[in-house]
């Protein structure tokens, strides 16, 4: 859900800041980390979220201004709500929520319920450039908010997805529908919007008349579960298209993206199928066994699958981050459970762990789609990625959970398993071959897991996830220094991951375009000023992608 636009438009969800151009001359020195790189302040500030029951969150989104976007799930009866906001009376627990957090972690913008006499879950968030948010996710309420021209306003049972737009002020909706079918359940995981307001949703469903449109490429049910992909105009009234993805066993889509000039999504996810659609290109034709992980181009018109391969080994894959760079190569990460996932030469890591479950790391060309690099990260217990985001000149940065044992780099925030049952990660892997730049443990004496990852166009890196931990570390200032009881309470947090200088007779040039280095020694983009030249302005375009 990472966006580019042209110059002078608003950098919206997930938006990286590209280089078109830049006239370089010889660059003398190298740049060097400072000796006080990455320590404790590198956490910029930190924050809970919560009430007194157990809360929890998937997505987030980031403005142009910094502020951050959540959405989730709360059965908190005291969760926090702002006055003005849509609604601020719980209907039912759990409820969904939407939180917008200003840039400085330190109070909300706003903050309201979503939901309705059931359940309902808010799975996945995207802010478009006017701080309108789009948020899916899945509900059990048969009086769920809805508008009186969307697309449907009847429960169709057994659960269904939701579509919801908010305006920028968190006090009214612009749109909101039903997404299902009668004879099944059906959750949305993932969403992201073009310029134009189309909303394009992935998640599953287990119903034989789930919508789909006239030319889909599958409107037929295949298996016991199949994943989908359907496309809302933007009015939210009617299908652009509406797509079943699956083989005859159990599909999921967990993640999607956008390819903005021409409407093409990406999805991400899992399938238990032997006979899920693949390509001519794929990377792997075959199931591998168990439960592999997808990656799974469509069409502008939903109506043909142009790329799709499995990834995996033997036993259990699953995708559940996805992102795009400048060049159209596609990033995932998620969990594997076997030494016989594919990675690459020169990686990081090719042997696995041991453990229950390693997060992986694999980065894929556009055409042909194959394997840039794929990498093991994990520990001897249980680590998985969760989400992934790319900045501009293509590293990585991985969230998820980590046991004791997980990778660290030399500078790193906090170096120590803080205990309990999980810590969260964040990690940044260099371009090329998967080196690992950067990677720290988070977390207190409990658990804590990181949803979903951000990176803005200066390298700070946006983390929420879910802590247990009253010892969470949080920041003098932010918006909740206490942990509020219950289960669980969410966590967002801010982090530039280290600090980092110029030597002596650095860069002795005119008009520069600075690479700073990260503690380790990859490149980040920095806009400095260098021997009282001017800052020099980059240049934006359309990167083929939107998760």
């Amino acid at each position: 859900m990472r966006l580019f636009q042209e110059p002078g438009e608003k950098k919206m969800r997930n938006m990286r800041t590209i280089v078109l151009s830049v006239a370089l001359t010889t660059v003398v020195g190298l740049l060097m980390p400072s000796p006080a790189a990455a320590d404790e302040a590198d956490l910029l500030w930190s924050t809970f979220l919560g009430g007194n029951g157990l809360d929890g969150t998937y997505d987030m989104a980031l403005d142009a201004e910094g502020c951050v976007y959540v959405t989730g799930y709360t059965s908190s009866s005291d969760f926090p709500t702002t006055a003005g906001a849509f609604d601020t009376t719980v209907n039912s627990l759990p409820s969904a929520f939407v939180v917008k957090l200003d840039s400085a972690g330190s109070a909300l913008v706003y903050a309201t319920y979503l939901g309705g006499n059931g359940p309902c879950s808010g799975r996945g968030i995207f802010v478009d450039d006017s701080g309108n948010a789009y948020v899916t996710g899945r509900t059990g309420a048969t009086d769920f908010p809805t508008t009186p021209s969307a697309y449907t306003t009847v429960y169709q049972g057994n659960s269904d997805a939701f579509v919801t737009k908010l305006d920028s002020g968190g006090s009214a909706l612009v749109y909101s529908t039903y997404l299902g079918g009668s004879e099944g359940g059906d959750e949305a995981c993932d969403i992201v919007v073009d310029e134009w307001g189309n909303a394009y949703v992935t998640g599953w469903t287990e119903a034989d008349n789930f919508p789909t449109t006239a030319g889909a490429v599958y409107d037929v049910l295949e298996g016991l579960t199949d994943a989908f992909a359907s496309k809302l105009n933007p009015s939210g009234s009617a299908l652009v298209y509406s797509t079943f993805l699956g083989g005859s066993s159990h599909d999921h889509g967990l993640g999607i993206c956008l390819i903005p000039m021409v409407q093409e999504v990406w999805i991400t996810g899992e399938t238990w199928s032997d006979n899920f659609p693949t390509s001519i290109d794929a990377y792997q034709q075959s199931h591998q066994g168990g439960i592999d992980a997808f990656l799974t181009r469509i069409s502008q018109g939903g109506d043909n699958i142009l790329q799709s391969t499995y990834l995996g080994g033997a036993s259990s894959d699953i995708g559940y981050g996805i992102d795009l760079d400048a060049a159209g190569n596609v990033f995932l990460t998620g969990l594997t459970q076997d030494g016989g996932f594919p990675t690459t030469p020169g990686a990081f890591d090719r042997t696995y762990n041991g453990g229950e479950y390693d997060a992986f790391v694999a980065k894929f060309s556009f055409v042909p789609l194959d394997l840039v690099y794929s990498t093991f990260l994990g520990s001897a217990g249980y680590d998985r990625g969760l989400d992934v985001a790319v900045d501009a000149l293509g590293n990585a940065y991985v969230s998820g959970r980590a046991s004791s044992g997980f990778p660290m780099s030399s500078f790193a925030y906090d170096r120590t398993y803080n205990g309990g049952e999980a810590d969260l990660f964040v990690t940044k892997l260099g371009i090329g071959e998967a080196v690992l730049a950067y990677s720290t443990l988070v977390g207190g004496s409990n658990h804590e897991h990181g949803l979903a990852i951000e990176v803005d166009d200066l390298g700070n890196v946006y983390v929420i996830g879910e802590t247990g931990s009253a010892d969470f570390p949080t920041t003098v200032g932010a918006y909740d220094t206490d942990y509020n009881g219950g289960d669980s309470d969410l966590f967002i947090l801010k982090m530039a991951l280290g600090s980092y200088v110029v030597p002596t007779g650095g860069l002795p040039i005119l008009g520069v375009l600075a690479l700073t280095m990260a503690a380790t020694g990859t490149a980040l983009i920095r806009m400095l000023q260098i021997r009282g030249c001017p800052r020099w302005p980059s240049s934006r375009f359309e990167a083929k992608r939107g998760i």
